[in-house]
């Protein structure tokens, strides 16, 4: 048993625990959930005949280089495992030019392909695009990604392939076939899987209402408007043209920007710049076009490279207008980019926070003593956590603190959304907040920032590279239908020294859970 675990956020089914329910069963569940999938050892990669980045490069641990195919389909790309080996999970970190369908097979002798392990379709364009395949079990030496379908005219690129094997974890869930409309779901996993049944792929529009999934928000038909005397015109950078560009004048500040129209949440802007590109720029946002916001994403040190691209994710504003503003050249010449894409929702399409009701204090349960170290917010959505100087000790358990919420899925979808911030803590190092975020037995599909650090195959959050306030966000792909009860708690073990007394101190408030399609 470990003298301290991380504090647990998880979204359970209402078939899942109930409040009230057994606590030894509980933290055994917490437990199981906690095993660690082994990373296998890859001993070569052969790609797809004439790769413009070598195969290799996908497997070097390093996410800075990549493999990238010719541009065509189908490519593909396998790993030797070195022997016959079971694996039950494949995670894939594309780069921007990512595959839009592909599969896993496997083989044994590389030349005869079985029937796919899991097959995906109709994903995005985004650079460190995170696929976390689980839910079935495969052995094999030989395992492939064959791609079918590009996301963008360029080939399919990878910047790591990890293949795990997580059998020793307990049972897992069949896999889900590919769902329509994002509604199909695998089998679930046996009561000692390893966190996380697995689901089928998500469709490409969700079932219940307008998608409020990120989408590109640019047309060649929106006004674009950039600083006096351009050389080329602004319009050039939202024509979906990769040949025409907008070319600034030679000087210090110069910016353009884009009218969406009306104020949308974006979620990313992608640049392609030209060689003239901007050394040091931002990004802000604007509802009238005169007053702009403090910067949403800032940029310096860049190159004067043909192409650059940009991809900055992540991000979370609100705006009607974007400007990219550029401060400092990479060259003597202007700003010029070939295109310039905002990605992004109307948040006035999609779910409201499920989760402001708050937390429902008269379901708290502790099986420690003292049960102390935790107070309530206003509003019931926020809740501060102080166990400094104060001895903690169970009979026989871990100790935990669990409070709920049962709430109702007002329209079904297939991706989920929850964030959450983290402040007032009071050791980033040492004894740093972490996280376990799951919906029902489902484990995040990624992510945001992508400086939090994560460990244990994805499944922790550390937040200690988070500055005080900083957002955490959660993305889910997983089928809940309308009228599906969640019930969604936190469970948080305390951070305790080698003696038993607690160390940490933060709060998490804001709390959401939205539905993104």
């Amino acid at each position: 048993m470990r003298k301290s675990l991380p504090l647990v956020l998880a979204l359970i089914s209402a078939a899942g625990c109930a409040a009230g329910g057994d606590p030894s069963q509980e933290v055994q569940s917490i437990e199981q959930a906690l095993c660690t999938p082994t990373k296998l050892a890859l001993a070569a990669a052969v790609s797809s005949p004439s790769p413009k980045q070598a195969a290799k490069n996908a497997i070097d641990g390093n996410t800075g280089t990549r493999w990238e195919s010719a541009y065509s389909d189908p490519q593909w790309i396998y790993v030797d495992l070195g022997a016959s080996k079971t694996f039950t999970e494949v995670k894939i970190d594309w780069q921007h030019a990512a595959a839009k369908d592909y599969r896993i097979d496997v083989s044994n002798d590389a030349v005869n392909w079985g029937a796919a392990v899991v097959s995906k379709t109709g994903l995005p364009a985004v650079d460190h695009r995170i696929d976390d395949l689980t839910g079935f079990s495969a052995t094999a030496r030989y395992v492939r990604v064959y791609g079918t379908a590009r996301a963008t005219a360029y080939g399919y690129s990878i910047w790591e392939l990890t293949v795990y094997d997580g059998s020793s974890c307990g049972g897992t869930g069949a896999a889900g076939s590919t769902g329509a409309a994002g509604s199909s779901t695998g089998a679930a996993g046996s009561s000692t899987g390893a966190a996380g049944s697995s689901t089928g792929a998500a469709g490409t529009t969700g079932a219940g209402g307008s998608s409020c999934a990120s989408t590109l928000l640019t047309t060649p038909s929106m006004p674009v408007v950039a600083s006096a005397a351009p050389k080329q015109a602004a319009k050039n950078a939202v024509d979906g043209n990769t040949g025409t560009r907008w070319e600034s004048a030679y000087s210090d500040p110069q910016w353009i920007y884009l009218d969406l129209g009306s104020v949308k949440t974006i979620t990313e802007v992608r640049i392609d710049w030209q060689h003239a590109a901007a050394k040091d720029y931002r990004i802000d946002v604007s509802n009238d076009a005169v007053s702009w916001s403090a910067p949403v994403a800032t940029k310096t040190g860049g190159v004067a490279v043909d192409h650059r691209i940009d991809d900055l994710t992540g991000l979370s504003a609100s705006g009607r207008y974007v400007r990219v503003y550029g401060t400092a050249r990479a060259t003597v010449y202007g700003y010029s980019i070939w295109e310039l894409q905002v990605f992004g929702f109307d948040a006035a399409t999609c779910a409201t926070n499920l989760l402001t009701a708050g937390w429902d204090q008269s379901t708290v349960f502790t099986n420690y003593t003292p049960a102390t170290g935790f107070t309530f917010g206003p509003g019931k959505n926020a809740i501060s956590f102080d166990y400094r100087s104060t001895t903690y000790s169970t009979t026989a358990t871990t100790p935990v603190f669990e409070v709920t919420q049962t709430i109702k899925v007002p329209q079904a979808g297939s991706q989920w959304r929850l964030t959450f911030s983290i402040s007032g803590m009071n050791d980033q190092t040492n004894y740093p907040p972490r996280f376990f975020a799951s919906l029902g037995t489902i484990s995040p599909a990624s992510y945001a920032p992508s400086s939090v650090q994560l460990s244990l195959s994805g499944r922790f959050i550390n937040v200690g590279s988070l500055t005080s306030g900083g957002k955490l966000t959660a993305d889910f792909n997983t089928a809940l239908t309308a009228g599906a009860s969640i019930q969604v708690f936190i469970d948080n073990v305390p951070g305790l020294a080698a003696d038993g007394t607690g160390q940490q101190a933060f709060n998490v408030t804001d709390v959401s859970l939205t539905r993104l399609n």
